[in-house]
C-alpha cells in the first residue's frame, strides 16, 4: 500500500503523480534483498512506482551468476550483512554471493553502494559496533547522550576486567547479523552467571529505563522515531539471582507481551525521544559509521536522564517508517549527485528540483500547519494536485517565487499529503 494508512488513494492521487518526473534515461539501481526482506518491505511494489512515477528502474540482483553479466547499475541498495555473516562463518555459496558484488565494485568504483561494505562490516560483530561507537559521546538541550560500558567474553569465561560495570549486565551474543543466534541474549547478576552463558557475547551494562525503548530510524538524511516496549527495572535486591534469557525480539518487538516487558504501554506512555536530540544521534552516527540506512536503539536511564546508545543495526526493519519509500528515493538522488552521476533532470536535496514543470510560477510560498495550505497559483497540475489530495479550499498568498520554490513547495506537500511530517 502506498502510501501507508491512505489505502484508499488511487492511482490519480499517488502522491509521486500528478507532475511527471520521467528521465530520458533511466537511473538503474540494482538491489539485493533476502527474500523475506524484500516481501516485508514490498520492494516489488515499490519498484513497480519507482518506475512509473519517478522513471528510476529498480532491478533485483542475481547472485548465482556474475553481476557483470547482468543490466548495468548506476546504484547497488543491499542488505548484505547476513551473507557477510554467513561468510565469515565458512558458508561457502554465501562468501560467492559476497564476492560477486565485491567485484563488480571493485571493476566499477563510480558505482554508488548503498551501503559501503567495509562500513557495513563495522556493525556485524558487536565488540567491533561497540568499541567503534565508544567514543561517541556529547551533549544536547542538557541531554548527555552516551554508550553503556561493556567488555567482550569468550565462551564459558568470566570477564577479566569489571571495574567499569556493575551488575546486573546484559550479554548479548557477539553476532549482530544473520542469524538467530544473534538476538540471544541474557542477564546476570553475579560473576557466577557468565558460567551458564554458552555463547560469546559482550556484556553491556543494564539501564534501568522503565520498559522503554527508542528506534530511530534513519536514512540518508531523513530519520524516524518509533516506540516500543523494553526490559522491565532490575534490581540486585531480587529473590532469585539466576540468569535470565531471552530472545530480544520477544521483548522489543511492537506486539511484545514478555513478562520481561514493563508495565509501560509504549503507546500510551507520553514521553519523548526529543526531536532535537534524535537528529543528533542521527547525524553523529551517520558520519562516524559511513552510513546511510540503519537504526539506532536508545534507552533514557531513570535516575540520570542520560540517554543511552544500546545497540546499532543495518538496514533495520523500518516498521512504522511511514515515508520509508520517499526517503529512500531522495537518498538515491542525494547519493547520486554526490558521485557526480547525472540524474537525468532528477535532483537531490530532498527531491526538490525533482519535479517537471510547465508554465510560471507565480505566488508559491507554501507554509504547511495543521494541513493548511495555500495555493500553487501559476502552476495548475500542482494545484490540482494538492487540491485533490488534501480536499481543502486554498488560502489565497501573494509574491513571487521561483520554480526551485514551486518544487521544495510540492515536495513538503507530497510528504505531507503521504505519510504525515517527517523529521528532517
Amino acid at each position: 500500500v502506498w502510501p501507508p494508512h491512505r489505502e484508499s488513494r488511487t492511482r490519480e492521487q499517488s502522491p509521486m503523480n500528478g507532475v511527471k518526473t520521467q528521465p530520458s534515461t533511466p537511473m538503474r539501481v540494482g538491489y539485493w534483498l533476502s527474500e523475506k526482506k524484500a516481501k516485508k518491505l514490498n520492494f516489488a511494489g515499490f519498484a513497480d512506482r519507482m518506475k512509473r512515477s519517478a522513471g528510476i528502474e529498480l532491478v533485483s540482483i542475481d547472485l548465482t551468476k556474475p553481476v557483470e553479466d547482468q543490466p548495468p547499475f548506476d546504484v547497488i541498495l543491499h542488505k548484505l550483512s547476513d551473507l557477510m555473516t554467513a561468510s565469515d562463518r565458512g558458508d561457502s555459496e554465501a562468501s560467492k554471493g559476497v564476492a560477486l558484488i565485491e567485484a563488480y565494485v571493485a571493476r566499477h568504483p563510480k558505482v554508488v553502494v548503498l551501503d559501503p561494505l567495509p562500513n557495513v562490516r563495522k556493525l556485524l560483530n558487536r565488540s567491533v559496533c561497540y568499541t567503534e561507537i565508544k567514543g561517541i559521546c556529547f551533549s544536547v538541550r542538557d541531554v548527555t547522550v552516551c554508550s553503556p560500558h561493556f567488555t567482550t567474553v569468550p565462551i564459558g569465561r568470566s570477564p577479566d576486567d569489571l571495574t567499569e560495570l556493575s551488575f546486573p549486565l546484559v550479554c548479548k551474543h557477539l553476532i549482530a547479523h544473520g542469524s538467530r543466534e544473534a538476538h540471544q541474549m541474557a542477564i546476570v547478576f553475579n560473576e557466577e552467571g557468565f558460567k551458564e552463558v554458552d555463547f560469546p557475547f559482550v556484556a553491556q551494562q543494564f539501564i534501568n529505563h522503565s520498559g522503554l525503548l527508542y528506534k530511530i530510524f534513519v536514512v540518508g538524511k531523513r530519520h524516524f522515531v518509533v516506540k516500543r516496549p523494553s526490559l522491565k527495572n532490575l534490581t540486585l535486591n531480587r529473590h532469585d539471582k539466576s540468569t535470565i534469557f531471552f530472545h530480544s525480539h520477544d521483548v522489543s518487538k511492537a506486539d511484545a507481551s514478555s513478562e520481561l516487558n514493563g508495565i509501560v504501554d509504549p503507546i500510551e506512555d507520553h514521553r519523548q525521544l526529543d526531536d532535537s536530540v534524535a537528529s543528533t544521534i542521527a547525524e553523529k552516527f551517520r558520519e562516524k559509521l559511513g552510513l546511510s540506512l540503519f537504526g539506532v536503539d536508545v534507552v533514557i536511564e531513570d535516575e540520570s536522564n542520560r540517554h543511552c546508545i544500546i545497540d546499532v543495526n543495518f538496514f533495520p526493519g523500518y516498521e512504522g517508517f511511514a515515508s520509508f519509500e520517499r526517503a529512500v528515493l531522495e537518498l538515491l538522488l542525494d547519493q547520486t549527485v554526490r558521485a557526480g552521476k547525472p540524474t537525468n533532470g532528477l535532483s537531490s536535496n530532498g527531491y526538490q528540483n525533482g519535479f517537471n514543470l510547465s508554465g510560471t510560477a507565480n505566488g508559491c510560498c507554501l507554509k504547511l500547519h495543521n494541513g493548511v495550505h495555500p495555493p500553487l497559483n501559476g502552476a495548475g497540475s500542482l494545484d490540482d494536485l494538492v487540491s485533490r489530495s488534501m480536499s481543502r479550499s486554498p488560502i489565497p498568498v501573494t509574491g513571487q517565487r521561483s520554480a526551485t520554490t514551486v518544487n521544495r513547495t510540492v515536495n513538503l506537500a507530497v510528504n505531507h499529503l503521504a505519510s504525515g511530517p517527517v523529521h528532517t
